[in-house]
């Protein structure tokens, strides 16, 4: 199912073989907020356990201390970058039935960790639906060639920053009330607070290693899964490395990505089903295994099968050592 074929589906017409139409088949697809939650609390268990592990182990020996707190500081990036993607479940309000309780349980225990509000994000987040592929997508970092440079952009915060600047500029551009401006700030400082907290309890325990290992998860391998991830699923196999997509409209593309353990939690909060999500936002992650039985059903089965793939298959054939001249 290429893109093209989303966009053009009316819904009303899909019809899977037995004749329900997929907007009929829709309403009964409310979200399953037990195994959002779920999910939510695995990904901080793996992060705590992580955490957990360094303190007690106390590897001996300067080089084995060093080999185990970059191996923590990874994964717990990794788990991180996971535990952000459901932001964008609540970005979607699908972690609680309730609007006001969904981006409040999404600053407290999500969003917050990184000092960033969800109710900001989300004005980011739905250009990034209206304009995808186009010059004006809000959420680009599959604009750019996943090269060495772009690999070393985003473990040194180079790329966090570009993001951050983006979103500014397209977050000024909405009418904000003051209240919303008052709790970005403190949402904001929430963030930084408990970092801060989290990192001055380490230091005064003389926990060094813990403290190395959460501040690189945070600042470089979090953003590094993050961006990667991103340009997995939304960069064209034709692109080029020598056009300017900010000048030059990059086109839609989504894929699918084959289920297994590595793709639960990279992928994780449906984003290993992004095609689908594409084609219908407002859609749970919980329901998406039920949107594509509904489309196997249909006359674009064939292409939905077609349409997967897996992430090292798309890293492989994205990756370049540097970009075109």
């Amino acid at each position: 199912m290429s893109a093209a074929d989303i966009y053009s589906l009316n819904k009303e017409q899909l019809l899977d073989d037995s004749g329900v139409s997929y907007k009929t088949f829709r309403r009964g697809l409310d979200a399953r907020f037990a195994t959002v939650w779920r999910d939510i609390a695995l990904a901080w268990l793996m992060i705590v356990a992580l955490q957990a592990a360094l303190l007690a182990l106390q590897p001996p020996g300067l080089p084995a201390l060093v080999l185990a707190t970059l191996l923590v500081a990874l994964l717990s990036g990794f788990f991180l970058a996971n535990l952000i993607l459901f932001v964008h479940e609540a970005t979607h309000f699908n972690i609680h039935p309730d609007k006001a309780w969904n981006d409040r349980l999404c600053n407290l225990f999500l969003s917050g960790v990184i000092g960033v509000d969800v109710a900001d994000y989300r004005i980011v987040h739905w250009q990034h639906h209206r304009d995808l592929g186009t010059t004006e997508d809000s959420e680009r970092s599959y604009f750019d060639a996943i090269t060495l440079r772009y690999i070393v952009e985003s473990l040194l915060l180079i790329r966090v920053l570009k993001v951050l600047l983006r979103r500014r500029e397209v977050t000024s551009q909405e009418p904000r009330e003051t209240s919303a401006s008052s709790r970005k700030l403190l949402i904001s400082l929430l963030g930084l607070g408990v970092n801060i907290l989290y990192l001055g309890t380490l230091l005064f325990l003389r926990e060094y290693a813990a403290a190395v290992a959460w501040v690189l998860a945070i600042l470089v391998f979090y953003p590094f899964f993050s961006a990667i991830r991103q340009v997995m699923e939304h960069r064209s196999l034709a692109a080029r490395s020598d056009i300017d997509y900010t000048q030059v409209p990059h086109g839609v593309t989504n894929r699918m990505f084959r289920r297994g353990p590595f793709s639960f939690f990279f992928g994780g909060a449906g984003f290993n089903r992004h095609l689908l999500h594409h084609f219908d936002p407002t859609v749970s992650y919980t329901r998406l295994p039920d949107v594509e039985a509904f489309l196997m059903r249909t006359a674009y089965a064939d292409s939905l099968q077609d349409s997967y793939t897996t992430y090292g298959r798309v890293f492989r054939q994205l990756f370049q050592w540097r970009a075109a001249a």
